[in-house]
């Protein structure tokens, strides 16, 4: 199922905490913008536990995959009943801390796109 997906998660979730979010937080502790950080904080904890407890989406009309991004479960439906198939440890553990830590590193995408938009600024002028 997505696995496969587990390592370049971690990796990518890795990659934007040591690069941008190094530089966001010393961006915001310099400026003494501690609401800032608060609310950054409190929104990556609310989108990771939702990320990992909560989420639901469909895969076609027969299929609903449990968290996000990596599954960490499905629900099928089967003579118009929905049977739950829960992924094996250790996968399971895998998938929800790879969901938890996407879900902290998600208030810093803003950060990367605004790094990203003043890169190219700066290389076309």
């Amino acid at each position: 199922m997505g696995y496969l997906l587990i390592i370049p998660i971690f990796a990518l979730d890795i990659w934007l905490a040591l690069t941008t979010g190094k530089r966001a937080l010393a961006g915001i502790l310099a400026a003494r913008k501690y609401p800032k950080l608060i609310l950054m904080i409190v929104a990556g904890i609310a989108i990771a536990i939702w990320f990992t407890f909560y989420a639901e989406y469909n895969m076609g009309k027969t299929i609903r995959l449990i968290s996000f991004p990596v599954p960490s479960g499905s629900f099928r439906l089967e003579n118009d009943k929905w049977t739950r198939f829960i992924v094996p440890q250790p996968f399971l553990s895998l998938a929800q801390t790879a969901n938890f830590l996407t879900g902290l590193i998600v208030p810093l995408v803003p950060f990367k796109i605004a790094e990203f938009l003043a890169t190219v600024k700066k290389e076309l002028h």
